[in-house]
């Protein structure tokens, strides 16, 4: 079984496109568990239609206050797992669309790394991902294509200081969900603190196929051209923001030796 964690808000333009690509998945073994930021459109109606299609397959959980995308889908990835153990579990955004074998080829790559490392061991796993604008035409390249970011070094001192992965891709096993406790403030994006965990304790892997379209757009959270703004920003001079951003992934750092220092191998 595998749980799927989408976080929304105020997501009505696209959600129902998002929802729609999921449903169409290769791969039918899921739950899909929908955790909606308090938004004041109609998102949540959207979902609820999808519900009365699917009750067996689509959930919803509505926030009573605005809690912020990163705790949101990090919240959301522990109460699922609480509520409903999955083997693994996906991240999922309101605004992209799921390639058919998304589950599919992830699952089969996933399970590889269990024969290799063991399936107690916290592995995840991500993917690169189609860049499209708003109507879903393709940009003409991918993610990992435009940015020339190094999905080879993916060991734990890179990770700590430099988010390499796509958290719309990626792919998670229980033992790394399971090592998801309590955090304070601090914390960048959901994705990367996964990623982070799994690189100190078990293994993030890359695998070089797109699995999802990642629609490019202005209210992007997170988009193709934010991903890699660390560098970016640094060759062209904007020292105040890189400071900021350096200042925010050191804090980060703090945050996750005060939760996890004891558990680290010393050697």
């Amino acid at each position: 079984m595998i749980d799927i964690i989408l976080s929304s808000y105020n997501g009505e333009k696209y959600i129902a496109e998002q929802l729609e690509s999921v449903l169409d998945s290769e791969y039918a073994d899921f739950r899909l568990f929908v955790f909606d930021d308090h938004s004041t459109d109609n998102t949540a109606a959207i979902v609820k239609s999808y519900i009365e299609q699917y009750p067996d397959k689509v959930f919803l959980s509505e926030n009573l206050e605005n809690i912020g995308s990163c705790k949101n889908f990090l919240e959301g990835l522990k109460y699922a797992s609480k509520i409903a153990p999955a083997d693994y579990y996906v991240f999922c955004d309101q605004d992209d669309v799921w390639l058919e074998s998304r589950l599919s080829v992830c699952l089969h790559r996933m399970r590889e790394l269990e024969e290799q490392y063991g399936s107690d061991k916290p592995l995840m796993l991500f993917t690169d991902a189609v860049l499209v604008d708003e109507e879903l035409n393709s940009c003409g390249t991918t993610f990992f294509k435009a940015d020339r970011l190094n999905t080879s070094r993916l060991d734990f001192a890179r990770m700590l200081m430099e988010n390499r992965i796509i958290g719309c891709t990626s792919f998670m096993n229980a033992p790394l969900v399971d090592m998801l406790g309590d955090y304070n403030a601090g914390i960048r994006y959901h994705d990367w603190w996964m990623a982070i965990i799994a690189s100190a304790f078990g293994v993030v892997s890359y695998l070089d196929i797109p699995t999802v379209l990642y629609r490019q757009h202005k209210d992007n959270q997170v988009g193709q051209s934010d991903f890699a703004g660390y560098l970016k920003n640094r060759t062209a001079g904007a020292k105040a923001g890189v400071r900021r951003r350096i200042k925010s992934t050191l804090k980060q750092a703090r945050v996750f030796y005060g939760n996890y220092g004891t558990k680290l191998d010393k050697s």
